[in-house]
């Protein structure tokens, strides 16, 4: 019985579909955050974390210890629902965004970072001198870790396969 369970195709309610897409967006950007940063800044995924906080607790996130990290952790994971909401919503509801919902989902992506770079920018956090390698890394992680996903979960929710989802 519990096996029939795992596998009954039921379909996601719109709110669980934004969720997953952000849980799993959520978790591959921290992933690329943390590896990135620590490979190429050799900057630990706390502080990672403190500088997703210091958005709203200024640079006193950087002494908040465990709780401005976990602050940190649940903006991301919010920032994440949001903009995977925004896509569910919008690729539920216009015909036109699911003709390829790939494309769609990848410039979806940048939009997301163009937004995030303005978010950021009138927050409370302390600004950041990015190299080429810094936007690549954030182009790609964007494109492919933001809108593919949520591409991908609005395709597989829906229920589309081969070039409806593509």
């Amino acid at each position: 019985r519990s096996a029939s369970v795992l596998t009954a195709s039921r379909p996601m309610s719109l709110a669980s579909r934004m969720v997953v897409a952000g849980l799993v967006i959520g978790s591959l950007k921290i992933l690329d955050e943390f590896i990135y940063n620590y490979l190429v800044h050799q900057t630990q995924p706390d502080i990672v974390l403190k500088y997703t906080a210091s958005g709203l607790q200024g640079t006193a996130a950087f002494t908040g210890g465990l709780a401005s990290a976990l602050l940190g952790l649940v903006i991301n994971y919010g920032i994440s629902i949001v903009a995977a909401g925004v896509f569910v919503v919008a690729a539920s509801q216009i015909p036109a965004l699911r003709r390829n919902l790939i494309a769609i989902g990848l410039l979806y992506g940048l939009a997301v970072l163009v937004v995030m770079h303005v978010v950021v920018d009138l927050s409370a956090a302390p600004g950041l001198n990015f190299s080429a390698l810094d936007w690549a890394n954030d182009v790609f992680s964007h494109a492919v870790l933001v809108g593919l996903p949520a591409a991908i979960v609005v395709s597989r929710s829906l229920g589309m396969t081969g070039s409806r989802a593509s």
